[in-house]
């Protein structure tokens, strides 16, 4: 009897061991990460690519919320390369309850609404159609994470994630540092893979600044 209860405790222990892991192939972050990205909250980063060393800045601001909706507005401006000077600015509201603090960087699969600046400095509606691309089209990076350990990267001890999206040529390798602490979650983020004209890239984005400003939310 003894025996067939120790044989019984091994069975429930490799249970949870096989548990576990099917949990962590499976995906999905250990914690809402972007749960400090409350209104006003903002979030700037530098990207750089490695393979070429163009430069880019990416500054990502929760504004007031309307009717109980998150409202995000995402500026980007390329610094170097054939295309320095280029800026844009976009801003969605997401769909009501959706759960925004814990999708981390998929929260565009909940954009309801958009608007985008046009190349003469206008702010265009984007139309249905449109939004239903973006929305369908995003990634759920959630689903696709592997959890990787936790890591120390600029003072601020961070979970890594990895996860892979596509195959072939469509194939994109990316790594997540991630702090639950900080406006928008990403401390640092690397992105591989290869562009429609076959040339290889490799974005490394690193958080620069963030906070709170409480009259943005106003």
């Amino acid at each position: 009897m003894r025996f067939a209860r120790r044989r019984l405790g091994l069975v429930v222990v490799l249970v949870l061991v096989l548990v576990s892991a099917a949990a962590e192939a499976a995906g999905r972050w250990k914690k809402a990460y972007y749960r400090a990205t409350v209104p006003g909250a903002f979030a700037r980063s530098e990207s750089v690519n490695t393979a070429n060393g163009d430069v880019s800045e990416y500054t990502s601001t929760r504004l007031a919320d309307e009717e109980g909706k998150v409202v995000l507005e995402t500026r980007y401006e390329l610094k170097t390369g054939q295309f320095a000077g280029t800026k844009g600015v976009n801003r969605y509201v997401l769909k009501a309850g959706f759960p925004f603090a814990a999708e981390g960087p998929g929260w565009m699969r909940g954009v309801e609404q958009g608007q985008a600046s046009a190349p003469d400095g206008t702010v265009v509606d984007m139309d249905e159609t449109t939004v239903a691309a973006i929305a369908s089209g995003a990634t759920d990076y959630g689903s696709l994470v592997v959890f990787k350990g936790t890591e120390e990267v600029a003072g601020k001890v961070c979970d890594r994630y990895a996860y892979t999206h596509g195959a072939g040529e469509q194939k994109v390798d990316g790594e997540y540092w991630m702090n639950d602490s900080v406006p928008f979650g990403v401390v640092k983020e690397v992105l591989s893979g290869t562009d429609a004209t076959g040339a290889r890239y490799r974005f490394e984005t690193k958080l620069v600044e963030s906070g709170v400003k409480p009259e943005i939310a106003k």
